[in-house]
């Protein structure tokens, strides 16, 4: 495989984004409510949108960029530019084979990422290649353009210009850091109040569904939110705690050698 073109996911950036946009919202809507604006609901509600959407644009358009690797006889050259032209910058960089110390990944499936870490400390990202299914509702990694077949090839090129990489290390995707985490624990916390308020409108009789399967899907959600985002927060916590005690091991046994 001599070039990889991917779209990059940054779902750091799309979860902190839509974040704000959702506190941007219900504090507009806050502020609507307040007896003392009752002569300015439509502006405010007008602005509290607006500025919703501007920030859920942004998510999208900051949250994927197309990554390309191009492997040649003296390194890699590498482009990162965004999805859609002038909204934001183009990098781009060569790393020549020698210079390449490290290769760690993170994530699985279509979200899996490698990472490749100049002697400089230079840091170069690139996703799966995903595509649609007809058997899932998610996109699936391509089969056709793994990242385990790059990471053969830069392993390759690497070894005839130096001593052989060490192993891939597993490094924390965007839900395994500290920032993740917290998103997980606020999605958390509010799915229980959304259950909380489903259930209320239940037990008073309100109609919650059309009728629909879409409308029945969606009250499952939010009557068993909880479940699901804490099985999520709990699994996340679980390979944090896996992935930093195999990195901890592993510097152990470099130190000792």
């Amino acid at each position: 495989m001599t070039e990889y073109i991917a779209t990059h996911r940054r779902p750091g950036r799309v979860a902190i984004l839509i974040l704000l946009s959702l506190v941007w919202l219900v504090g507009g809507v806050w502020t609507a409510i307040e007896p003392r604006n009752e002569d300015a609901v439509d502006d405010i509600m007008i602005i509290a949108l607006v500025g919703a959407l501007f920030g859920i644009c942004l998510a999208l358009l900051q949250g994927f960029r197309r990554h390309a690797w191009r492997l040649g006889t003296d390194g890699i050259h590498i482009q990162e530019r965004p999805i859609l032209p002038l909204t934001g910058l183009t990098r781009r960089g060569f790393v020549a084979w020698p210079a390449v110390a490290a290769l760690e990944s993170s994530g699985q499936n279509s979200v899996a990422q490698l990472h490749l870490i100049t002697d400089k400390d230079e840091r170069w990202s690139i996703t799966q290649r995903a595509v649609s299914s007809a058997q899932s509702r998610f996109q699936i990694a391509d089969p056709t353009a793994l990242l385990d077949e790059l990471e053969a090839g830069i392993r390759a090129q690497v070894a005839q210009h130096r001593p052989a990489l060490g192993p891939t290390l597993r490094s924390l995707a965007f839900l395994e850091t500290a920032p993740g985490i917290a998103v997980l624990a606020c999605g958390f916390l509010m799915s229980i109040v959304v259950a909380g308020a489903t259930f209320w409108a239940l037990w008073e009789g309100q109609r919650m569904t059309t009728g629909t399967r879409a409308s029945y899907d969606a009250l499952a959600l939010f009557l068993f939110g909880p479940i699901l985002t804490a099985w999520g927060l709990l699994a996340s916590l679980r390979r944090r705690r896996a992935i930093l005690r195999a990195r901890q091991q592993s510097a152990g046994h470099s130190s000792q050698d």
